[in-house]
């Protein structure tokens, strides 16, 4: 786990986490970000019309490859552009979990997605009414107590995991990469599932506040400190007050994992985002 050292005198910081918050609400309001979601259409077989962008789409199942085929044709009026080309037609050859967005119309762009056993098409408008009177998300104060140390158990080879979705009926997978023993501020131990990459472990868990400050899970970082911090000697801790949303708790069109079995911290997590603000 070499590879993961992140020299964090200045990352357990409140003027870290003030930046943290700021590239978070930048990221957040991205022409083509989360927030540009208007519409997710699932792909069948028949070539059809879907919401908020033009051509007749459909998919087909590569059993002998383990792909999904995506096909897309326009009219004779219609031009679509695919990495800066104009296009009528366009196939999108997807294994599962992959998400393309090369096509474009106007200013509006198709993601093309395998989710789950099918495929999808998400429209991305930088006009979405989300996204231009988004301002940020309501988050608590810095806590330091709620920067929490931990002891990471890694296991020897990472593996996938199947959870929930925010999608009804739909499960994805995680990549688990261990597990975390983590001390929490009223002196209680609790025992997560780390999930993410070995570069960017994270634990996706519920707590108490769900469904009254907080939607129902988050997702917050496991970050290394080292002797040349400002920290004395070497240790891993859960920075909470990095807690984020997320995009499913903005939008219905999201397909975002919940949480991995047993992920659920018995307290109230009073750190980091809360429920966004939605007009």
């Amino acid at each position: 786990m070499e590879n993961q050292l992140d020299k964090c005198g200045d990352t357990l910081t409140i003027t870290h986490w003030n930046q943290w918050r700021s590239k978070r609400t930048q990221a957040l309001k991205e022409p083509h970000g989360w927030l540009s979601l208007t519409s997710l259409t699932w792909l069948s077989d028949i070539p059809s019309p879907i919401p908020h962008f033009p051509g007749l789409w459909s998919v087909i199942f590569s059993p002998e490859n383990n792909v999904f085929i995506v096909n897309v044709h326009a009219d004779s009026d219609t031009e679509f552009f695919r990495d800066g080309m104009p296009v009528r037609e366009a196939t999108f050859v997807l294994s599962r979990g992959e998400s393309d967005m090369s096509l474009s119309y106007k200013d509006q762009i198709a993601e093309v997605a395998q989710r789950g056993e099918g495929s999808l098409i998400r429209i991305r408008d930088p006009h979405s009414a989300l996204r231009t009177s988004f301002t940020g998300v309501p988050v608590w104060d810095f806590t330091p107590t709620w920067i929490c140390p931990c002891v990471p158990m890694w296991d020897e080879e990472t593996s996938v995991i199947t959870v929930t979705s925010a999608q009804e009926n739909l499960t994805t997978s995680l990549t688990r990469v261990g597990t975390v023993r983590v001390s929490l501020p009223d002196g209680s131990h609790i025992t997560l599932t780390v999930t993410g990459s070995v570069n960017e472990p994270s634990v996706i868990f519920h707590d108490h506040t769900n469904g009254v400050d907080t939607p129902l899970w988050r997702v917050a970082p496991l970050v290394y400190c080292t002797s040349e911090g400002n920290i004395s000697g070497d240790q891993w801790f859960i920075n909470f007050n990095c807690s984020q949303v997320f995009p499913s708790h903005f939008t219905p069109f999201g397909t975002c994992p919940m949480p991995p079995a047993g992920n659920k911290i018995p307290l109230r997590v009073e750190a980091g985002e809360k429920s966004p603000i939605l007009s």
